[in-house]
């Protein structure tokens, strides 16, 4: 299933930049999400490449937990900053069935004045298994969604942070 959002964040882009950058902050913004380490951080001219072990574990309910192991809920999100561009792509791995789940997408963020920027998501998630692949990815880009929706209506709490550690730091 394709999608497209777009969202209004308050900040400088730079602001903006580095907050989104930061992923250590993914468990507290996203709720499905209860890890996230970074594996590869390599600056190679104008772009970044990067690599993230996520598990999204928490949106299972805490005795079904018992049985699916969080590796089972666990994916490589593969991804790489185009910085003149102010854009992220990415793709993820599931290490369960990675052979019937494929995601990517790309996220833009541009100047909506001087303190807002806009933030562009386009992506697809597909999962190919007849009858219920459809109806998955559905539920996943809902999930992913929400989750983007969620954290735009709290970016201030992360950017007041930003700026108060900036502060602290002068």
């Amino acid at each position: 299933m394709r999608y497209k959002a777009t969202h209004a964040l308050k900040g400088t882009l730079d602001e903006v930049l580095e907050i989104v950058m930061d992923r250590s902050r993914d468990p507290e913004v996203y709720t499905n999400i209860t890890s996230n380490r970074r594996t590869r951080w390599e600056e190679c001219g104008d772009k970044i490449h990067c690599e993230y072990l996520v598990c999204g574990n928490g949106d299972i309910p805490k005795p079904l937990r018992l049985i699916a192991a969080p590796h089972m809920f666990t994916w490589r999100e593969t991804g790489h900053w185009d910085m003149p561009g102010h854009a992220y792509h990415y793709r993820l791995k599931p290490f369960y069935f990675a052979n019937i789940f494929k995601a990517w997408g790309i996220i833009r963020f541009s100047e909506n004045g001087p303190e807002s920027v806009i933030r562009e998501l386009e992506g697809e998630v597909r999962i190919e298994l007849p009858l219920v692949g459809p109806l998955a990815s559905r539920t996943i880009v809902g999930y992913m969604l929400g989750n983007y929706e969620k954290e735009a209506h709290e970016f201030d709490k992360y950017l007041m942070r930003l700026r108060e550690t900036r502060k602290s730091c002068d």
